[in-house]
Parts: C-alpha cells; structure tokens; sequence
C-alpha cells in the first residue's frame, strides 16, 4: 500500500505576516533612498561636466541634494538587546519634506491612499450637505431622511452616488512658452479656478482635486492640470456635456496673446470635428465649434476613471480600455471600492508625481530640476474645491512632520515585537539604534533584514521603552546643532 502525501498550505502566522509586512515596506524605502542618492550623484556628475556660474543655481541644487540625501540617513530600529548585530526592526526614519524627495512624496501618497479608503468605505452620516450642494441630491431619493430632507450624507454615499472622472488640461506652449512665461503653473490654477465659477460647473460638478505636473518635452516644459471630478449620475450623458462645456471655455481662457493665428489649419479643423463628435446636438456642437479660438487650447482629455494593467491583461479585455504613451489602462468598476480607490489614486498621484525628472536613460535631468525648484518653492501645486474644499477627514499636509505620519509608512511605533520571529516581547528585551536605511541587508526568507555593527550610528540607553526611544530620535535628528553639522558629515554617500 503506497502512502499518498499530502501537502498542507502553511498556516496563517500573524507573526510572519507582521514581518514580511515590515519587510516589504522597509525595503521600499530602501529602494526609494538609493533613488535619492542617484539623483544626487547625477548632479555631482554634472558639476564636473558643467560649470554652473549662477550662484542661485548652485544654492538650489546644495539644498536638493542636502534634503533628499538627508532622507531616510537616520532610522530607528530595534534589535535584541546585548547584540551588536543582526536582525532589526525599523520603527521609523527621519524624512527632508521636499517636494522632489522619492521618500517623502512615497509617504504622502500612502498616507493620502489611506485616507481615501477609510473616507469611502465610511457610513457614518455625518457630512454636512450645505444649502449651495442640495441641488445634487434632489433625485436621490435612497439618502433621504424621515422628514424628506438630505442634511447629512457618508462618505459611501458619496462613493455611491456620483460619476468619477479623470480631467486633464493644458495650453499650447510654442517654443516653450504660453503668453510669454515658461512656467506658467500658477496662472493655469488661476484660470481653472475661474472655470469653476461658471454657473454650468457649479450645477453638474460636486466636488474633485486638482494638481499641476511639469514634464520636459522638445518643445520646452508641458505644464498641465489633473483633476479628479465627482459629477452628477442623474443628468443623461453627463460626461459629453461636461466635455462641450469644459472645451469650450477653456479655449476662451487660455488664449495665447503673445501668438498671431487668425485660423486652424485644415488638417486642425478636421481633427476638432472628431473630438466634438461626442457632441451630438447640432445646435451645440456649432456653437462650440465656429467659436473656438485659434490662439487658445485645444488639448482636455474626460474620462472615466481608470487604472494601469499589464500588456497581458489588456489583451483579454474586450471593452473598456485603451493605450497611451506605451502604458495600458483599462477603466475602473464603480461599483467595486478597492477599484473605485486604485482610479482614484490613479488621478490623484500626480500630487507625488510633480514632474518626470529622469531621461530615458533613467538619470536625472539637472537643467530640468534646476529650472523647477524655484519655480515650485512653496507654490502650491494642489487643492481640493466644491464639496471636497475644507473636508477634513481628506486634508493631507504637504510635509510629514510628526512621528506618527512618518511611522504610517513603516510600522506601528507602539508595537514591540522580537524582529527575528515577530512575536511580541517585552520592550526592555530590545535594544534601539539609529542606522542609515541603505546599510540594510534583507534576507531571502522576505522577512528579516539585518545591519551589521559598524553601520550602527548611536546607541539609546538599555532598558527605555519604544515610545520614549521614538521622541528621543525624533528630538534628535531635528537638534539644531545636528542639522548645522549635516552637511559635514558627509552622509549622503559614505
């Protein structure tokens, strides 16, 4: 009698998964910070190419690179106490809060993932519907109370109730330049804050987000807005009538004054008649079409929401997809949350993606970044607006500051656990040192990682509890005295 042997799946391990959860986040920021360190040896390499004679240019780029080298150089972690080497588990790190810091713009876009998923998925009734919003919830016969009335609305009522849309805006820029400026950002916010004044928007669009991204191109800098739009269900064909309207005007506002064209060229024209054909009111379509202005923009993009997928993937799709820029996309189930929120982050990342500063070659483009950095220093490049505008439980600060924000990203900070098992233990049984993230090496099991002792920057005292350990680094690498003497450490590459 042969015996037949079974294999049995490994049980769940809530210690494991603890690990391998840390793992994979600590590795990213391993990976995020040797980006950084790229980007800093990129700008040392064209310093030795390239005499910058700007003394301002030289400033910008020390700052840069001080900020994003900085970044993740101090992590706390735990490790058993008594040993000087081994397995550790990082608690938290010190972050630069730039604006172009992979780290940083990382950890804004989970804290913001998190944010939507909780906002969405919550049922509590507690959002104020002002008087100027009733109009949206007139048809909406399912949220209303037992006196007929919509006073307060959830956040899954929200998510349950609208359209999402992905709006994308920007100019004719030629030889670089869109009515004589080269970074013309904040006058494309200006323009898009004007558009949502018009009586149209205000009665179709109920709330969204909106961010400006920065992309080099051959024809100079191509500024553009995302938007993320919350619209109307009730209304038939909402997004081709927002489409006529959003082209329309947005063509009156971003007239190029600078420019001289009486006309579209022909082969234009033809192009326009196809990207109207949405419009199917003759009345309509004329009236947008014969009142288009050569000198202003042609180029907005509607669409439902979407989110990236494989080569493979779009192969088996039959409907609801398309192909841009070599990526593909397919457009997102709202009626499933978890592809609701992948849509809407698809949108929304732009806010950590404020310009695309690699060549093809994946190294940084110096002349790129130093024309952004003073150009984006302390502009704000984003804001929500309609309903969205002032909503708290969706406010995101642009720069992590406390420990708690910045342990989002890692682990729980209150959590003592054995690093090597992931069992919880005793805090006094753990040891707290402050290492640099890019001194860690990772196991192959994807659940320990380790440092060896020459790599360990500072010791706390035995015996401290994790909390207290975590204020006393925080309190550390903000100390004025470490922050003048940064620079002399020479911590960005050794």
């Amino acid at each position: 009698m042969t015996e037949t042997q079974t294999t049995h799946a490994e049980p769940c391990n809530p210690a494991h998964d603890r690990l391998q959860n840390n793992y994979r986040r600590v590795q990213k920021l391993q990976f995020l910070r040797s980006k950084n360190i790229r980007y800093i040896t990129n700008i040392r390499d064209f310093r030795k190419e390239v005499i910058i004679e700007d003394a301002d240019a030289n400033q910008w780029l020390d700052k840069f690179s001080l900020a994003s080298g900085f970044c993740c150089s101090r992590a706390i972690g735990a490790m058993h106490n008594g040993t000087s080497t081994g397995s550790i588990a990082i608690k938290t790190a010190a972050t630069c809060n730039h604006r172009l810091c992979n780290v940083c713009n990382a950890l804004r876009a989970k804290k913001l993932r998190k944010k939507f998923f909780k906002f969405f998925a919550d049922e509590t009734k507690d959002l104020e519907v002002k008087p100027k919003y009733k109009h949206f919830f007139t048809a909406l016969d399912n949220l209303k109370s037992e006196t007929g009335n919509i006073d307060f609305i959830s956040g899954a009522d929200i998510a349950n109730n609208f359209h999402f849309m992905h709006l994308t805006l920007t100019v004719p820029h030629k030889n670089g330049l869109w009515n004589g400026k080269e970074f013309y950002a904040k006058e494309l916010l200006q323009l898009f804050n004007k558009m949502r004044k018009c009586d149209w928007w205000k009665t179709t669009v109920f709330a969204g987000e909106q961010t400006v991204e920065t992309t080099q191109t051959e024809n100079g800098l191509h500024i553009h807005i995302h938007a993320l739009l919350l619209v109307r269900k009730d209304m038939r064909q909402t997004r081709n009538f927002l489409f006529g309207k959003i082209f329309s005007k947005w063509n009156e506002l971003t007239v190029d004054h600078k420019i001289y064209r009486e006309e579209f060229a022909f082969s234009r024209r033809r192009a326009l008649v196809e990207v109207l054909s949405c419009i199917k009111d003759e009345k309509e379509f004329g009236r947008i079409y014969n009142n288009l202005d050569p000198r202003g923009s042609t180029m907005i993009d509607l669409k439902s929401l979407y989110k990236e997928i494989t080569a493979a993937q779009y192969n088996d799709i039959k409907k609801g997809k398309f192909e841009r820029d070599g990526k593909y996309y397919k457009y997102i189930s709202e009626n499933n949350p978890k592809d609701l929120i992948k849509g809407v982050l698809e949108c929304l990342k732009y806010h950590f993606e404020p310009a695309v500063l690699e060549n093809d070659d994946g190294k940084l483009e110096v002349p790129f970044l130093l024309q952004l950095l003073p150009n984006i220093y302390r502009q704000r490049l984003y804001g929500k607006f309609g309903f969205f505008y002032g909503l708290t439980p969706l406010n995101i600060a642009e720069e992590p500051t406390s420990e708690d924000e910045i342990s989002e990203f890692v682990e729980d900070a209150a959590d003592a656990y054995d690093p090597h098992t992931g069992e919880p233990c005793i805090a006094k049984e753990l040891l707290f040192v402050i290492v640099d993230i890019k001194h860690l090496t990772f196991a192959g099991n994807k659940r320990n990682y380790y440092v060896s002792h020459k790599y360990i920057k500072h010791h706390f005292p035995p015996n401290i509890n994790t909390i207290p350990a975590i204020k006393d680094f925080m309190g550390l690498v903000t100390n004025r005295r470490i922050n003048a003497t940064m620079q002399d450490e020479n911590i960005v590459l050794n």
